[in-house]
């Protein structure tokens, strides 16, 4: 549920999840060499990407949310996306929403959130909830089409220990 995830979480909370989730990082064998070298082949492919197109205007802070994104879906589904993709771009959208509908908001991540919810808009918290669900079946889309295309051979990620 919105409420019941490893962002939103907390404190304690927020630590044993953290803890769970690193410990299962390491026993996929995703030592810091191996981490180092999921980085820098993302690296490479920003690096490709910017050699190629250095004709044209970039938009850093898309390299940077691609780079991000790829982050995420290569620990998790062993998986990496061209930044014109429609997963990425959705996502870019999707998250572009969802802050802009926090935007009204001026505080710093400590302690207790509450308050700072009840600060929203009925309107903002109901806009906020419906792209927090959109990213969440936008999640969904890549794990299912990254289980369409398992391969027993190649098991070095997050979903993979889940399952």
């Amino acid at each position: 549920s919105f409420e019941d995830t490893l962002g939103i979480t907390e404190g304690d909370e927020w630590k044993v999840r953290n803890k769970f989730l690193m410990g299962h990082l390491s026993k996929l064998g995703m030592g810091k060499s191996e981490f180092e070298l999921k980085i820098h082949n993302l690296l490479d492919i920003i690096e490709r990407y910017i050699e190629e197109t250095k004709e044209t205007a970039q938009d850093f802070r898309s390299i940077i949310s691609n780079f991000t994104f790829n982050t995420i879906t290569a620990i998790v589904t062993s998986k990496q996306y061209d930044i014109n993709s429609d997963y990425f771009t959705s996502n870019q959208n999707l998250s572009a929403k969802l802050l802009s509908g926090l935007s009204g908001l001026n505080f710093m991540i400590l302690g207790d959130l509450y308050p700072y919810w009840l600060k929203l808009k009925g309107a903002d918290v109901n806009m906020v909830k419906r792209k927090f669900y959109e990213m969440a079946d936008l999640a969904q889309m890549i794990i299912n089409e990254r289980l369409e295309t398992f391969d027993a051979n190649n098991c070095h990620d997050l979903l993979d220990f889940l399952d």
